[in-house]
């Protein structure tokens, strides 16, 4: 006797069990390289911040330096323009030797008081060094941006005279 091919059809419908089996492996498979990609994705993002806000900072320093090249007073007054601070300049004495005094900045790079307050996330040490030959009023000026674990050096030849 012979089954009617209806019945036979019938039976046969669907995906076995090692055929699952297999499916949801190969889905895990995929799945755990894809969730490993997600914290060197992080580790990125975060460096990349980082390396944003130190070019940040120098730059800031840099316009300071620029902005009055030729004052008697050798200093740079650091200070965000923004509503609602409270906070006072951060005056940096570029008068005593080189290299100056490293100066805190926050993770918004606003510069602190001190280098060594607790808030501070970036700490920068800045030197100038006078180019004699020929004697146009240049100065090399080496801005170091150092993180927790990272150092950024921006260097720029400024007019200082």
């Amino acid at each position: 006797m012979q089954l009617p091919t209806s019945t036979f059809r019938a039976s046969r419908a669907g995906f076995s069990l090692i055929e699952i089996v297999l499916a949801l492996g190969i889905i895990a498979f995929a799945l755990v390289g894809i969730l490993g990609l997600f914290p060197v994705a992080v580790d990125a993002a975060a460096s990349s911040q980082q390396e944003t806000q130190a070019a940040f900072i120098a730059r800031s320093i840099f316009d300071q330096l620029e902005a009055n090249p030729g004052s008697s007073k050798r200093s740079i007054k650091l200070t965000e323009e923004y509503s609602g601070t409270d906070r006072p300049a951060v005056v940096v004495d570029l008068s005593k030797g080189d290299p100056i005094a490293p100066v805190g900045f926050d993770s918004d790079g606003k510069a602190l008081s001190q280098a060594d307050d607790p808030f501070a996330i970036y700490r920068v040490e800045i030197s100038i060094s006078p180019i004699t030959t020929p004697d146009y009023g240049l100065s090399k000026v080496v801005v170091t941006v150092k993180s927790k674990n990272t150092s950024y050096p921006f260097s720029s030849i400024l007019r200082q005279k």
